[in-house]
């Protein structure tokens, strides 16, 4: 599946996202800025021991509520001097901008492009570097979406509404020409839904996303832009399996060097965990980890990390039954109900998590609606592989 280019000097800048989708939600257009520049670093193949991020996973720190960010209201993303959040979004009203007309849209890179670091040393206005390869207003950068879906017995519904709902969210992606990768962390599916408990709670991906002819298959198939390290995501255990096998081979031999491999140098990474369930590692201990491996991906700084977690878990439904949970909403105890559906826990780290890296957060209930939850983080996606250039003149 090869990315869309775009001529700019005959297309026009379009309104980003899908206003069927964001009129269904209307809190979340208050937080779907523009990214500013991120700093653009190597992949964390390369980088940094692994030790630390072993160590967090053997070790689960007690279950519990971390403690809020020290910067500012609990769970709100501090702010830079330009008005930029920390998580690199800027402000919604930025987002009007972007609708004029009179702009070229930027090219989204090749698939395994490197980006031009050519002008990343200049200075701008402001004495921080140029974002390299600005040639008008915004550019594209890479985002790699890392899916971490839960294996467990509760989620047979859940894994097969994935299943179903993942080539929507992809299709929306390429609408939008965002440059993206899919991770999928998750146990691989080999055989029909119906054969085993194993079976109806397990993954597969076919074609067009990956080289599968079809599915349910002996073992999973990489593509283009798709990339399944297959594993068990248990009940309270996916982070800890998250860190585990970020430096560790796959049982299919698909990587020899864990699904780091999988990342790519200057991409925003976007991390979506679909659970019913509560995590036994806390979330600074997991920020802390992945930072400690990779930090020229996940940032250095517990308070300003350098990625973005979602999560839908088992979280009660806002008024609205599509709305989602912000990053400056303080976290919801009480659970979602919904056919299909029957968690017994919040999900309060994964929430506290995504507080803390400026990420949203859903309801898995009722199972099939994940597609539309799907949907708004499509469009979260798309927002975050914008950033604004300096002005060339």
């Amino acid at each position: 599946m090869s990315s869309r280019t775009i001529s700019s000097s005959k297309q026009r800048v379009r309104p980003i996202g899908r206003a069927a989708v964001l009129g269904a939600c209307l809190s979340c257009a208050q937080m779907l800025g523009i990214p500013s520049d991120p700093e653009l670093a190597p992949s964390p193949a390369a980088q940094g021991d692994a030790a630390p991020i072993r160590g967090a996973a053997e070790q689960p720190s007690p279950p519990g509520i971390d403690q809020p960010a020290p910067n500012g209201a609990p769970g709100s993303a501090p702010r830079d001097d330009r008005g930029a959040r920390s998580d690199g979004v800027l402000p919604p009203d930025s987002v009007a901008s972007f609708d004029d007309t009179s702009q070229s849209r930027p090219h989204a890179p090749e698939p395994d492009a490197p980006l031009d670091r050519a002008d990343a040393s200049a200075p701008d206005a402001g004495g921080g570097p140029v974002p390299p390869g600005c040639d008008g207003r915004f550019e594209r950068v890479p985002v790699d979406v890392v899916f971490i879906v839960d294996n467990s017995g509760s989620m047979p519904e859940e894994t097969e509404s994935f299943e179903q709902a993942l080539p929507s969210f992809v299709a929306l992606l390429e609408e939008d020409e965002v440059d993206y990768r899919i991770i999928l962390l998750s146990r691989h599916r080999r055989d029909e839904r119906s054969a085993s408990a194993e079976a109806s709670t397990s993954v597969c991906v076919a074609a067009p996303l990956s080289e599968l002819a079809e599915c349910p298959s002996e073992r999973p198939a990489l593509g283009p832009r798709f990339f399944q390290y297959s594993i068990k995501m248990d009940d309270d255990d996916s982070l800890q399996r998250v860190l585990q096998a970020f430096d560790a081979p796959d049982p299919f031999g698909l990587t020899e060097i864990g699904w780091s491999e999988w990342l790519r140098s200057g991409a925003r990474t976007i991390f979506i965990e679909i659970t019913d369930a509560d995590s036994a590692l806390g979330a600074s201990d997991f920020t802390t980890a992945l930072q400690a491996a990779a930090p020229a991906s996940f940032g250095s700084d517990a308070t300003r990390p350098g990625f973005v977690f979602h999560s839908i878990t088992g979280v009660i439904q806002k008024r609205l039954g599509l709305d989602i949970y912000l990053a400056d909403e303080p976290i919801e105890p009480a659970v979602c109900e919904g056919t299909g559906s029957n968690p017994d826990n919040a999900g309060v780290v994964y929430q506290e998590l995504s507080r803390s890296t400026g990420g949203l957060r859903a309801p898995v209930c009722p199972a099939d609606a994940l597609g539309l939850r799907l949907a708004l983080l499509a469009s979260d996606a798309t927002l975050r592989s914008i950033r604004a250039c300096s002005d060339p003149g």
